[in-house]
């Protein structure tokens, strides 16, 4: 028999109430990380408990959220019990002869994300897993985007003894991104590089570095390269040599460039306030 059930977080103070760790184990300990619409099982081994006399449950904890019960077994089989934020996708079972749990999940939801515990539900006392699955559930796991990536140079005369050289990546997914630098194939050490910042379900980075103005002025050549998951990518930057070179894309990429500085000026904000 199945039925379907919400499980308060009271409920489960009662069954930790006479908590305590045991020898039970999860066999699929490492994380786990899905797309939306996908299936997932997890596999629970007990040792050291009466397995084959106990009811025996999964538990997950979402990230900020408390503990869930989202689905309970009995010894045999015949009472099954179910979160209604699961009811339907998810199915628990049990081998007794290989003291075995096991927790089938399709139809995968990012709300799905979660560390995942399996549990020996005794009256008034508990038994839980010392190990755990953590299951993410991405929809930015779909496609992996190559970033392109564009130099930022001066638009206009600058004076000083150094320039600004940056470095725009755009479109790539998931956000990891490495940038570097190099002047005339030799590494450079000493730029700055932000955090991604996500528009739809691309990201967008940026790099930036000071060279000498003497440097810039001799036409050196300078190299920005990008690492990432999906393909690297790099451009040069060298001082254009006529005027008339760097006009309008020159400024159509600091637009772009100035757009993703306040959104990660305003993403920082935000962030401070959570």
């Amino acid at each position: 028999m199945q039925n379907s059930e919400d499980f308060s977080f009271t409920d489960i103070n009662i069954l930790l109430f006479g908590l305590t760790m045991l020898y039970q184990t999860i066999t699929q300990s490492e994380s786990v990380v899905k797309r939306p619409a996908e299936s997932h099982k997890l596999t629970c081994t007990g040792s050291d408990i009466d397995f084959s006399s106990s009811w025996m449950a999964w538990i997950r904890q979402a990230p900020g959220k408390g503990l869930e019960w989202i689905a309970i077994i009995e010894f045999d089989s015949d009472n099954i019990f179910y979160s209604q934020s699961v009811q339907g996708r998810f199915t628990i079972s049990r081998d007794n002869s290989k003291e075995q749990l096991y927790l089938q999940m399709n139809s995968l939801k990012t709300e799905d994300t979660a560390v995942y515990y399996c549990a020996r539900d005794v009256p008034m006392t508990g038994t839980w897993s010392r190990n755990c699955a953590r299951l993410v559930v991405s929809p930015f796991l779909e496609t992996k985007t190559a970033p392109t990536v564009f130099p930022l140079v001066p638009c206009g005369s600058e004076s000083g003894d150094t320039v600004t050289l940056g470095c725009l990546a755009t479109g790539f997914n998931p956000p990891a991104v490495t940038f570097s630098w190099n002047k005339d194939s030799n590494p450079l050490t000493d730029f700055i590089q932000y955090p991604a910042v996500q528009k739809g379900n691309v990201y967008t980075g940026v790099s930036q570095i000071q060279v000498s103005r003497q440097d810039w002025d001799g036409q050196q050549n300078f190299q920005c390269a990008v690492n990432h998951t999906a393909g690297n990518a790099e451009t040069p930057i060298t001082k254009p040599r006529k005027p008339h070179a760097k006009s309008h894309l020159c400024y159509f990429l600091n637009i772009i460039y100035n757009y993703y500085m306040t959104a990660l000026i305003i993403h920082s904000k935000v962030k401070q306030f959570e």
